[in-house]
Order: C-alpha cells, then sequence, then structure tokens
C-alpha cells in the first residue's frame, strides 16, 4: 500500500527518530508548539468578549448611578472614619508622649540633683576629715608630718559610710629635710606602739560586732593572691610601692601611713605613695594649686580590692567588679583659715586625704521602684566613658563607652559637675573650710537619656487600640447601612455569578465549537431556559422548582434541544492504565491513593497541553485522551506515540520519588498504554449532568489494545500502525511475535513502539515550569494566565512539569475553582456510571 507522508509544518521538524524538535531558536523549551500563539490570542480575545458581555449585562444607567451613590455614600463614612481615627490615635499618643518626656525630665532632674548633692557630700567628708586632721595637731601641739590620728580606723570609717567611699586614708607630706626624723618616728610606732596592729585588732573585732548585729556571717579576711605588698615586711627606710628604697633628694614625698580600713599590709605605712601613676599626677596637682581634685577613672587594683574586702561592701564585693573608681584627692592644711591668711593661699600644705569614688553607689536609691530604664553617662575630659542604667532603686553598670540608644538623642539632659557645684556654692551648702575643685583637673559631665525599656512603659498600643475600637464602630454603621442594598442586589449578583460560573465550566470541560454552542442555546427566547452546566450554581429554590419538573416534560426537552455531536475522521485514541494499581491500592490509605493519582494525571495533564492533546477524562486508574479532534491533527499518530512516551517516562520518575512516601512496593507500579486509530463521535449527551464524550469502535479497540498491552510497553494496532508508517515513521515500531484475540476482533496483529524511542529523553517530558517568554497552552489559556496551585512542590525539581499545571483558569474566583471541581466531579461519576452500563465495550 502506498501511503502518503504528510507534509511537514514550518515549526514542526521530523528528526530520524521520530521526534519533535522541542526547543525554540533561543534555546528554551517551546511549551506552546506550532499553535501556541494562535491559541493564546483566542483565548485572550474570549476573556475579551466575556468581560464586555459581563459589563452588558450589569451596565445600565440605573445600576450606576446606584453604584456611584453607594460608591459616594460608602466615601464619606470612609473619610469620616479615617478623620475620627487619626484624631483619637494622635489624642492618645501624644498624651503617652507627654507622660513619657515628663516623667524622664522629672526623673533626670532628680538623679542630676541627688548625684551633685553626692558629690558635694564626697568633698565635704573629705573637708571634714582635713578639720579633724588640722584640729588634732594643733590641740596636741604635734608638728606634721609626725601626726598620728588616733582611731583613726573609725573616724575613717564614718567618713566612708557619709561618702559611699570604699576608702579613706591620710597621707602626710614628708620633705627631704624631714625624712630621717619620719623613718625614726614611723618606725617607732609601727615596731614599738603597733598602731597599725592595733587599729586592725580593733577594726576586725567591730566588723564581727556588726556582722553579728546584722545576722550576717563574718569571713576572714585574705588578701588576694595577687597582692605582693601584703607578704612585705616593715622597712625602716621610706619605700617604693613597687619594691627598693626610695632614692634620697627625690623628696617630697607622701608616706601611705593611715588607711581606713586597715589593710594587713605591714609595709604600707613607709611606703611612698607617690611612686603609684594613677595617683601622682592627681597630688601633684593638689601639692601645686593647694585645691581639691578629682582624677581621672583607674581601674580597681589589688589593694583596691582589699579595701573593698575590708570595708562596708564586704558583703557585695561582686557587684563591683568590672567598674573603675575616681580617686578624690583633698589638701590638708597646718592651720585654718582666718582674716588675715586669704583662704588657703598663705596656709601650709601638711598632707592630703585620699577617697575612692565608686560613681555607681550615687546613682542608687534615687528613684522609685517603677522608674526603669534611666540610662547615665559619665564622661571626663580624660577621654573616659562609663554608662550605667537606673532601675528604681537599683543601678546596673553597662560598660565603658557610651552605651545609651541613639534613638533618644533628643532627650538628653547634661550637667557639668565642677560647674554645678560652683554655681550651686552658698552658704548653705558650703562649710567654713571648704576647698574648690581645681579647675585645671579632670571635668566629668553627667549625660542623661531614657532607654526602650522606660519608653515601653508609657508608650503602649493603646492608641492603635482606640483607633480600632472607633473604627470597628463605623465599620458597624457602615455593615448597617449596605445591609439593604446587600439584600437588594443579592439575587442580581446570584444570577452574575451564575453566568460567569457557568461560562468558566464550559471553557474547562468542552471544546470550544461546543463551548460556544451551549452558550448560544443555554437560554432561547425569553432567555429562561439554562443548560444542565448550570445545575451546580442554582439558589436553592431553583433547584426545588427543578424536581417539580415532571418526566414527560424532560423527555419534551431532551427532544427539542439541537443535538451537540461532531464525527471526527482521524483521531488516535489513547487508552492507558497504571498496571498493578489494583492489589497495591487494596491496602492503602485514601489519601495514599489519591496522591498517586493526582501526581500522575497532573502530569498527564501538562504533557497533554504541551503536546496539544485532548484528554477525555480519568475512570479510576485510567487516562483516556485522543488527538486529531476537536481540530485536525495530521500527525495525530505521531503525537500520540510522542504523548504516550513522555506519559511513561514520567510514571517511572514520579514511582521513584514517591516510593519513600508511598511504600517501597510502589515501584512495582507500571504503565500499560494502547492506542488506536480511526474515527470517532464527539458531542455532549443531553442529560441532567451533560459531559463531553467520545463514542465508537475506535475507543473500543483501543482499550483491547491498552487490555492486552504489556507494562511498560505501548502497545498499538494495525491502523495506528499504517498511520506511522505512512509518516515514514516505521523505524521506531516493532512487531509483536504473537497475534492477540480481542473481543468481537478475534486474531489482531498488533506492535510495539521500539525501546529506543520509549527509552529516548524527551524534552517535553522534562521541561521545566517557566521557559523563557514561552508560555503552557492549555486549550487556548495561558499558564501565565492560570492560578499557581503547585502544592506539590517537593514532587518536582529542575527538570519537572509543574504539578497540577491544567488546573483552574487564572483570573477566576475561588467559586469557580469550586464549580469546576463540583462539575467534573458529578461529571466523573455520571461517566462512570454510564461505564458500568456499557462495560462490555469497554472491557
Amino acid at each position: 500500500m502506498t501511503m502518503m507522508m504528510p507534509k511537514e509544518d514550518n515549526k514542526t521538524r521530523v528528526t530520524l527518530d521520530g521526534d519533535d524538535d522541542d526547543h525554540d531558536d533561543d534555546g528554551s523549551v517551546s511549551l506552546c508548539g506550532s499553535a501556541g500563539g494562535e491559541d493564546d490570542a483566542l483565548a485572550k480575545k474570549k476573556t475579551r468578549e466575556a468581560d464586555l458581555e459581563r459589563q452588558r449585562f450589569v451596565g445600565s444607567k440605573e445600576t450606576v448611578a446606584v453604584a456611584w451613590l453607594r460608591v459616594l455614600t460608602f466615601g464619606v463614612l470612609l473619610v469620616t472614619a479615617l478623620i475620627v481615627c487619626l484624631g483619637v490615635y494622635f489624642y492618645t499618643r501624644n498624651d503617652e508622649q507627654q507622660d513619657f518626656e515628663y516623667v524622664f525630665e522629672s526623673s533626670a532632674e532628680r538623679v542630676i540633683q541627688s548625684f551633685h548633692t553626692s558629690v558635694a557630700r564626697i568633698m565635704a567628708g573629705g573637708d571634714a576629715m582635713s578639720v579633724a586632721i588640722t584640729s588634732y595637731a594643733l590641740d596636741t601641739g604635734a608638728t606634721f608630718p609626725f601626726v598620728t590620728i588616733p582611731n583613726f580606723e573609725l573616724r575613717g570609717a564614718n567618713t566612708r559610710i557619709l561618702t559611699k567611699s570604699i576608702a579613706s586614708n591620710f597621707f602626710p607630706l614628708i620633705h627631704d629635710k624631714d625624712r630621717p626624723a619620719w623613718e625614726d618616728y614611723v618606725t617607732r610606732k609601727i615596731t614599738q606602739d603597733k598602731i597599725q596592729f592595733k587599729s586592725f585588732m580593733a577594726e576586725n573585732q567591730y566588723v564581727a560586732q556588726q556582722d553579728k548585729y546584722f545576722g550576717l556571717e563574718t569571713v576572714p579576711f585574705k588578701p588576694p593572691a595577687n597582692t605582693p605588698l601584703a607578704g612585705r615586711n616593715f622597712s625602716s627606710q621610706l619605700g617604693m610601692l613597687k619594691g627598693g628604697v626610695q632614692p634620697n633628694g627625690t623628696g617630697p614625698y607622701l608616706a601611705f601611713y593611715q588607711t581606713s580600713p586597715v589593710l594587713p599590709a605591714p609595709a604600707l605605712p613607709n611606703l611612698n605613695i607617690l611612686t603609684f601613676p594613677p595617683l601622682a599626677a592627681g597630688v601633684k596637682h593638689v601639692l601645686a594649686s593647694n585645691l581639691a581634685y578629682l582624677s581621672k577613672a583607674v581601674d580597681p587594683s589589688p589593694m583596691f580590692h582589699m579595701f573593698l574586702a575590708r570595708g562596708q561592701y564586704r558583703h557585695q564585693k561582686e557587684a563591683f567588679l568590672g567598674d573603675a573608681a575616681t580617686p578624690f584627692i583633698y589638701p590638708v592644711f597646718d592651720s585654718f583659715p582666718n582674716a588675715n591668711s586669704n583662704n588657703n593661699k598663705n596656709r601650709t600644705l601638711v598632707g592630703v586625704t585620699l577617697s575612692n569614688i565608686y560613681w555607681r553607689l550615687h546613682f542608687e536609691n534615687i528613684l522609685p521602684p517603677n522608674a526603669r530604664g534611666i540610662v547615665v553617662v559619665l564622661s571626663n575630659n580624660a577621654n573616659q566613658t562609663f554608662t550605667y542604667q537606673i532601675n528604681g532603686a537599683d543601678v546596673d553598670y553597662l560598660g565603658k563607652g557610651d552605651l545609651h540608644d541613639a534613638a533618644y538623642d533628643e532627650y538628653g539632659v547634661s550637667a557639668d559637675i565642677s560647674q554645678h557645684l560652683q554655681s550651686h556654692a552658698s552658704v548653705v551648702t558650703q562649710a567654713y573650710t571648704a576647698v574648690p575643685i581645681a579647675e585645671t583637673g579632670v571635668q566629668y559631665q553627667l549625660h542623661i537619656y531614657p532607654s526602650a525599656e522606660m519608653a515601653q512603659q508609657y508608650i503602649s498600643n493603646e492608641p492603635i487600640l482606640f483607633g480600632c475600637v472607633v473604627a470597628l464602630v463605623f465599620v458597624f454603621t457602615s455593615i448597617v447601612f449596605l445591609f439593604y442594598n446587600h439584600m437588594v442586589e443579592r439575587r442580581q449578583r446570584a444570577v452574575v455569578d451564575r453566568a460567569v460560573k457557568s461560562a468558566a465550566v464550559v471553557s474547562n470541560l468542552f471544546p470550544e465549537q461546543i463551548k460556544e454552542e451551549l452558550i448560544n442555546n443555554s437560554g432561547g427566547g425569553g432567555g429562561t431556559s439554562s443548560t444542565a452546566l448550570d445545575e451546580p450554581f442554582k439558589l436553592p429554590g431553583a433547584r426545588k422548582e427543578k424536581w417539580t419538573v415532571s418526566r414527560q416534560q424532560q423527555q419534551q426537552s431532551m427532544t427539542t434541544r439541537p443535538k451537540l455531536a461532531q464525527k471526527h475522521p482521524h483521531v488516535t485514541v489513547l487508552f492507558a492504565d497504571i498496571a498493578g494499581f489494583t492489589s497495591w491500592s487494596s491496602d492503602r490509605d485514601p489519601e495514599d491513593v489519591f496522591v498517586l493519582l493526582e501526581t500522575f494525571y497532573a502530569a498527564f495533564d501538562a504533557l497533554a497541553a504541551k503536546r496539544e492533546v485532548f484528554k477525555v477524562e480519568t475512570i479510576g486508574d485510567c487516562y483516556l485522551a485522543c488527538t486529531g479532534m476537536p481540530n485536525a491533527q495530521p500527525d495525530h499518530a505521531m503525537r500520540m506515540c510522542k504523548f504516550a512516551r513522555d506519559c511513561l517516562q514520567r510514571v517511572n520518575v514520579l514511582t521513584a520519588r514517591l516510593a519513600p512516601t508511598l511504600g517501597q512496593d510502589t515501584l512495582k507500579l507500571g504503565f500499560r498504554v494502547g492506542l488506536h486509530s480511526g474515527p470517532v463521535t464527539a458531542g455532549v449527551l443531553k442529560s441532567d449532568k451533560a459531559r463531553y464524550q467520545i463514542f465508537g469502535d475506535t475507543v473500543n479497540t483501543a482499550a483491547r489494545m491498552e487490555s492486552n498491552g504489556l507494562k511498560g510497553k505501548i502497545h498499538m494496532s494495525e491502523e495506528t500502525f499504517k498511520e506511522l508508517v505512512a509518516q515514514g515513521k516505521e523505524n521506531i515500531l516493532v512487531e509483536r511475535e504473537e497475534k492477540i484475540f480481542a473481543k468481537g476482533k478475534g486474531n489482531l496483529q498488533t506492535y510495539f513502539l521500539s525501546d529506543d524511542f520509549v527509552n529516548q529523553r524527551s524534552a517535553t517530558a522534562t521541561f521545566s515550569q517557566t521557559s523563557g517568554n514561552n508560555s503552557v497552552a492549555f486549550f487556548g489559556i495561558e499558564a501565565s494566565e492560570r492560578k499557581d496551585i503547585s502544592s506539590r512542590g517537593d514532587l518536582w525539581e529542575d527538570d519537572d512539569v509543574p504539578y497540577a499545571a491544567a488546573s483552574a483558569l487564572a483570573g477566576e474566583s475561588q467559586e469557580m475553582a469550586g464549580a469546576i471541581a463540583v462539575a467534573q466531579q458529578e461529571g466523573s461519576m455520571q461517566q462512570e456510571g454510564s461505564m458500568q452500563e456499557s462495560g462490555s465495550d469497554w472491557l
């Protein structure tokens, strides 16, 4: 038989193995085929026509006027609600902001005042100790530096408590001419009179009594391990702090003579404090100016920890770790000022007192418990900065540097300590003998800021809450106002929605020609009739009316309506089945069965869209599709072979991916395909649930090909074989060795697609979800206009087809998608019933 080869389409090139070139010129995968652009244009045209029709349906002048009035009224309500809500919001927010600023400013002022008062108390304490030393020398006739203050451990303890200092010390000034006499004096006091030992023992008794009174445990004093000074013996020669004898002629000197608390360091009373660099600079300023001096902050030394372990803070030493201390040096004179001495200039400086200011202590117990999150930044002109946070009565040391939140810079309050003391000096605050702080010394500034923690106490979400409450009132008013309008338009909306949904169902379930006939014949005459496709969307009342129609009226309607049927002479039908599905599904949960079927069918649908194959329906695990209809396709047989091959390859991939979830026996599932070519009749059977179906011996023969086929093979009839040979594809065909017996057909010679062709990797079977500017055309609807419902993305990788790519139309509402699902489900049930009735033809 001589068979004509079909003329090649200019966009479809036939390779030696029969596969089309699936790639466009730009290297991307073409998902539309040769007719993709025409289908896309047709889909857009139909969409525009549907939109225009709907506008004409609801676009009367009366409807427009009512709509504008409704919009205007609702706009007035909306603007009014917006103004009131914003007014309430800004009013309450400003009120909270004012409360926040007021509380912060009050707290900051209180901190500054209390801090300056505390610093003034430190100066007063230093002056009191200086006066006590001078007074004792004048009363006893002692001359400096040969002055020893009795009970210094008690005097110093009182000063420490009043000034919140860690230590209170007296350092007598020794000149070179007095050095030999001083060395004899201090040797006698320490070795013979044992004043240091006696003071230490007396202080131990006071500590024990105080701890017992307050119910505290007295911890025996142990010098820190890294304090070599504690192990040095007393030397009759003036020594240096780091060891060795102070060279002669290097005076003046300041002996570390009397301390409070008393340290058990025998060498300490005859050591020159000027050999300790952190203190030497400040002491020299005092000696030169006869003024008090605030030094720069120094890190705690081992000697500082000894003072801390012996003093009033001995039970909370851990709280002082990390913070720095500032030495405060105050001069001691040989006499008091009088009218002829011109204050301090004509008095002789004979020594200094030293206190250690621990700044954190001077921020405690200032604010009430609810005042939290006040950040204090203490800085000086020596480039030192420390940050603290006040939380009620407690203070936390945050660390070195300015650590406040820069977002609150605008609220910052600052004060200079020296300037504040000078500006607030008066007869009420200053003693007769008070000595001012040297302006050439280190100047300290105080900067106070709020923090986010503090702001949260006053700035809340209540303004938003109040605004929302007001908005809800207006919303309720709007709902009441619109309720009547809603009830009036309810029926009209239902009619419009039903029309749109019916059109959506028709577009998904029927070819273009059938869809047009269904729509054109849906409402003849007065427009009161409807097709069976409207059934899922009818109102309850309309459904009740439908059931009242008599059987005679239904039969009359069935005979008077036009028939929607068409014969297609050249069609290839695919009938495919999942081999092993029955036994596999028998011990599976329904959910697992549906996962498998939905995964397979979604892949098949996407491949059908790519190959321009018309999917008819699915029946359980059977998949029915055809080529050559609804539009003629000269290469319908070869097109179907490629589609079958793609589906077979896809099944192999998906079973491997589903096996870990659905069980390893999923790998045993296969795909059995039967093909037959010939004429079919297609159309819509008029019934309560209309469905597009195909009929004829071609369908039955395709079913025989499938049932007599082999797993993993594409089985075809001799008619399909001839179609392929006519196209020059005999090289991809293999004759079956034995003939098959088909019911009603007898013995038939059949063929398989060759393994080389079946196993050939297809670009279609592995096309990606997106490909350049191309789009997947599903019966004329662009994939870019479809909803993205790829909820099973774990089953698809870079080279996989998109899951459920042929689902709901884009732009349609959820109700439309639901209507499509309902119609398809009902149609499947109807078809299943018809299949059972005509089982002999299919099986």
